[in-house]
């Protein structure tokens, strides 16, 4: 399995690839297509999926681009009741993305208040690997979430 992150300074955007069995889904793609197709064609996997966790005016998304142009599925939370085709992505739906499953886990967005602390909402696990919406992935110590 391959995990990278894509980072647009300008914006303070970060989007990831997950590889795995030449599979590839791509996560809160910014608006330049490029950098996934080039990271793809790089590691010889076919875009299968795109994954969307962030839907508002923070940025512009490629979803509809690369799904256009790779066949790949949009996944969604159906919170965001979009009104394109896509597959709904929330609490107990999983991906299979070659050897590996991406499940989705509902999280309240951006920060949760919690006894006035900010707790970064986290988008997806792949058992030892966490994804913040604001950070690198982090590899989890013993610690179940």
């Amino acid at each position: 399995m391959l995990i990278h992150q894509f980072y647009d300074q300008g914006l303070a955007q970060a989007s990831y690839a997950i590889i795995s069995e030449g599979q590839m889904a791509v996560i809160d793609p910014a608006r330049n297509i490029n950098p996934y197709y080039d990271y793809a064609k790089e590691h010889n996997a076919k875009i299968v999926a795109v994954i969307e966790t962030h839907l508002h005016a923070d940025f512009v998304s490629s979803h509809l681009e690369i799904a256009a142009a790779t066949g790949a599925k949009v996944y969604v939370s159906r919170i965001a009741e979009v009104q394109y085709p896509h597959e709904e992505f929330d609490d107990g739906s999983s991906i299979r993305l070659g050897k590996v499953t991406l499940s989705a886990m509902n999280t309240p967005g951006h920060f949760h208040i919690t006894s006035g602390r900010r707790q970064a909402a986290v988008f997806c696990i792949y058992r030892r690997y966490a994804f913040c919406r604001r950070h690198r992935p982090a590899r989890l110590k013993r610690k179940r979430i």
